[in-house]
């Protein structure tokens, strides 16, 4: 079934049920273009798939341990660096786009509390999880889109 505006809207009203107010507790990163946030809720644990697959992209809670390289990837320890014990915040789609928009409150390097997010874009070849700071400014992505690939749309 393809992941389609209408059907990501259940996905994400069904996933802010179960993850609003968990804690991040591990980030792994075990293919080029998929993350694996282990949250834990009300003693309950969960992980949560993110895939820019350009086949297979989606976002769901899975149970299956998945084998992870001897060496994190840059964005895994990026993400790691900034989400590491921060709070799912909120969890949404805007306009029944293919777009979800994870946020996270944690503490930045001052110990101030400040909201990141990560925006998953389920668009088939177009698929990308975009890390944000506070300002809504782009951190890194699993895949950078440049002047050559696309002039419409860059993330760099």
């Amino acid at each position: 079934m393809p992941m389609d505006g209408l059907m990501l809207a259940f996905v994400a009203k069904e996933l802010a049920g179960e993850l609003i107010g968990a804690r991040v507790d591990k980030i792994m990163q075990p293919g080029r273009d998929s993350i694996v946030i282990a949250l834990r809720n009300n003693a309950k644990n969960y992980r949560l798939n993110i895939s820019a697959n350009a086949s297979y992209a989606r976002l769901h809670l899975s149970e299956e341990k998945s084998e992870n390289p001897a060496e994190p990837p840059m964005m895994c320890m990026l993400l790691r660096k900034h989400l590491l014990g921060a709070r799912l915040k909120n969890l949404y789609q805007y306009d029944f786009d293919r777009i979800i928009h994870i946020v996270f409150e944690g503490m930045n390097e001052l110990g101030d509390i400040v909201d990141k997010k990560i925006i998953v874009e389920i668009m088939g070849k177009h698929s990308n999880i975009i890390l944000l700071n506070e300002n809504d400014r782009i951190i890194d992505s699993i895949f950078h889109v440049n002047h050559e690939m696309s002039r419409v749309r860059l993330v760099q």
